[in-house]
């Protein structure tokens, strides 16, 4: 069986074998393994068959294991910093704080993580990958960026055939790193509970306008004859109806409050729409209607960070924030936020910059 041997101590004891037909090898020392982490110090010096066989030559197989992230934990481990990147990508993150929960070495890998997991620094876009990137800061501890993890992909996940339900694109996700390693059900809950509250507030001013636009009371010149009054209303009533159209919204179910609306689109794609929408108004009826309402109504809904988590699941970020030593960075949170999310409301014209 070929082998690559990559050697992170010359002088030691155990080599790490990782893949199969095509093996690459980690030349390591057991001792230093052992001080980095009690579950390595069981595995190696314990009663399993990783232990050294008098003999024979110590070779352990990790073939479920990515020998990447581990070249990199065991560099840490054996001393070897010039192994250590300065920078890893988001999956590399992921792969070693994965490495870190299976064998207890979260520790190690404190002097790196305020660097490492720097929302901010150049090359790195955890936006692309919403579901790790939630993951990661989980595990962390850093609560702050994981609730913007958690905000950004409520905010840009298409929804499923009815308003309320998350299902998201199960084909591409089913068979990603994230999936095949933390089937991460309660992450994958908060989502969905923010999820359902972003769709349902942000679309129900919307809705309840086009609800409301049916009767002649809309329209605000009430000096006028019933008949203008109401040619007023259908004229603003089927503007709404165009722009619930645009956003695949059943216009039978827009009016009834008994059914659930059929909305396959992100939250983001409300909030653009709404902001960007305008009315087909009779000449001289330009300020009836309720259009300043549904906007400020639709803001106010979007920009909304309230993430909805249990005790337990705050208990779980602050002890893992002092596991990890997160707890004591100072670190900027992820730029997901609107350019002056507070000012919006001020805005004459809709616009959002990506920091």
């Amino acid at each position: 069986m070929d082998s690559n041997i990559t050697e992170l101590d010359k002088r030691g004891d155990l080599v790490l074998r990782f893949g199969s037909s095509s093996t690459t090898d980690l030349r390591v020392c057991s001792k230093a393994m052992a001080r980095a982490s009690d579950v390595f110090e069981m595995m190696l010096f314990g009663p399993f068959r990783e232990s050294q066989k008098e003999g024979e030559e110590w070779i352990v197989e990790l073939p479920e294991d990515n020998i990447q992230p581990m070249t990199t934990l065991l560099a840490i481990a054996h001393g070897c910093l010039r192994v250590v990147p300065d920078n890893v990508s988001v999956p590399h993150l992921f792969e070693l704080l994965v490495l870190g929960e299976k064998y207890n070495t979260m520790h190690l890998f404190r002097p790196y993580l305020k660097r490492w997991g720097d929302p901010n620094r150049p090359g790195v876009w955890f936006h692309d990958e919403t579901l790790m990137t939630a993951w990661i800061f989980r595990e962390l501890g850093a609560r702050d960026i994981f609730e913007s993890a958690i905000i950004n992909a409520a905010r840009e996940r298409r929804g499923d055939s009815t308003v309320g339900c998350f299902v998201g694109d199960q084909d591409k996700d089913k068979d990603s790193v994230f999936n095949v390693h933390i089937r991460a059900s309660e992450i994958l809950d908060i989502i969905t509970a923010k999820q359902m509250a972003l769709l349902e507030s942000s679309m129900e001013p919307l809705l309840e306008a086009a609800r409301r636009t049916s009767s002649d009371q809309i329209c605000r010149r009430n000096w006028l004859s019933k008949n203008k009054r109401q040619a007023c209303a259908d004229s603003i009533h089927a503007s709404l109806i165009r722009v619930c159209e645009s956003l695949d919204i059943d216009p039978g179910v827009t009016l009834s409050k008994d059914e659930l609306a059929t909305y396959p689109h992100s939250a983001t794609r409300i909030f653009w729409t709404v902001l960007t929408m305008s009315l087909d108004n009779i000449p001289g009826h330009e300020y009836c209607g309720p259009i300043d309402e549904v906007k400020t109504a639709t803001k106010t809904a979007f920009i909304d960070r309230t993430v909805a988590m249990s005790p337990s699941q705050h208990q779980y970020l602050e002890k893992k924030a002092a596991i990890s030593g997160w707890d004591k960075m100072s670190t900027s949170p992820l730029p997901w936020r609107f350019s002056g999310e507070e000012d919006l409301y001020n805005y004459k014209t809709p616009y959002i910059q990506w920091m």
